[in-house]
């Protein structure tokens, strides 16, 4: 029975007002476990790379980096011309940070003693992006919700992110990953039930994009004719990020302090591309290969080999940055004799100067048609 000034009522109100929040809490973690599971991207070329290395047993070679990376090296034809084992670990937009992480992984869990890192003159000026990042631990904790919730909410409290409006994106990742149709939101829920195989599902959600093994896919599309775009137009004038410049030199630096081998590659793009730099390229990179070499990396720029070298056509190009998969393929051939035993001894002979510029226009650019397309 109650006492008549009302104390015990009093007393289990406020327990009332605990459960109730205990309770609420509860629903909505699930929910929120629910929604993180079922609203990320079950198909997409990060959840493919993620997949193929958890899978992997022993990796010795590991590539990491950006689209350049992901769209360029095809690990496939990298073992079969040195019969290493690789997989391509680079994923669209992946920052320095994520691909040190990725590195870490790599050493850690699979025992990688070679890495790849492919880069181009618009990845040391390109910072954190929420979008990529988001997918990238989704990849990364694929099967775990509480370590990719884990994840995003460490980044959500970054000194640089919270209280941005990245921040509350991080924490409601679904709103970074592609806008689906329902046709695409049923498939992904499919996929996800069933357990379907991963890469069947991003062939079915990523439009031209077919998969080819170890964490690498690629597409068959080329430029189309009449496409003058390039970098400069698309992105602007070129410059240097130094946090990200530092994020480079430290995974150079956790490298050599690891023992692990590092290959530096900038992947090619049409000639046009690059001559649209001007002289921002050759005066942004040679600085940057300094860097690189200082702390004990092989640094290859493919844009500098001599035609009669390597000298791929546009129609190994996407668009007037990436591959696509015959472009890929090919130039994977070249790498794998670079960075094969014999490849020290060939590289001079096969790479120009970054001192020569004027040279390499006059070796790449030798006609008004190739001119033409900067414009």
């Amino acid at each position: 029975m109650p006492t008549t000034d009302g104390s015990r009522p009093t007393q289990r109100r406020p327990a009332a007002r605990r459960v109730a929040t205990l309770v609420s809490l509860a629903i909505f973690a699930g929910t929120y476990l629910l929604a993180l599971w079922g609203l990320g991207a079950y198909g997409s070329t990060t959840a493919v790379a993620w997949h193929d290395f958890h899978a992997a047993e022993r990796l010795d070679t590991l590539v990491v980096g950006s689209s350049f990376g992901q769209q360029g090296i095809d690990p496939v034809t990298l073992d079969a011309r040195l019969g290493t084992t690789t997989v391509n670990l680079a994923t669209p937009g992946q920052t320095p940070d994520d691909s040190l992480d990725a590195i870490k992984c790599g050493v850690g869990e699979k025992g990688v003693c070679h890495v790849i890192l492919a880069v181009g003159l618009d990845s040391l000026g390109t910072r954190l992006d929420t979008n990529s990042h988001v997918a990238f631990v989704l990849g990364r904790n694929e099967g775990d919700p509480l370590g990719a919730a884990s994840s995003l909410v460490a980044f959500a409290l970054r000194p640089d992110v919270v209280g941005t409006r990245d921040s509350v994106r991080a924490l409601f990742p679904w709103t970074c990953l592609p806008t689906y149709a329902p046709r695409s939101v049923a498939l992904n829920l499919r996929n996800r039930i069933q357990g379907g195989d991963v890469a069947h599902a991003t062939e079915e959600l990523v439009r031209g994009w077919h998969y080819v093994g170890r964490g690498y896919g690629n597409y068959d599309r080329t430029i189309a004719p009449g496409d003058g775009r390039t970098s400069l137009q698309v992105f602007g004038s070129p410059h240097v990020d130094r946090v990200v410049w530092d994020e480079y030199a430290a995974i150079c630096d956790w490298c050599r302090e690891h023992n692990v081998s590092l290959t530096v590659v900038a992947t090619p793009h049409p000639a046009y591309d690059v001559a649209a730099f001007g002289d921002d390229y050759p005066r942004i990179m040679a600085d940057f290969q300094r860097m690189v070499q200082a702390r004990g990396a092989t640094y290859l720029d493919l844009n500098l080999a001599h035609r009669s070298y390597y000298d791929p056509p546009l129609s190994d190009f996407d668009d007037f940055e990436h591959l696509n998969a015959t472009g890929a393929e090919r130039l994977t051939d070249v790498l794998a004799r670079l960075i094969g035993p014999d490849g020290a001894g060939e590289r001079d002979a096969a790479l120009g100067s970054y001192d020569d510029w004027d040279g390499w226009r006059r070796e790449h650019l030798p006609d008004a048609a190739d001119a033409g397309r900067q414009s």
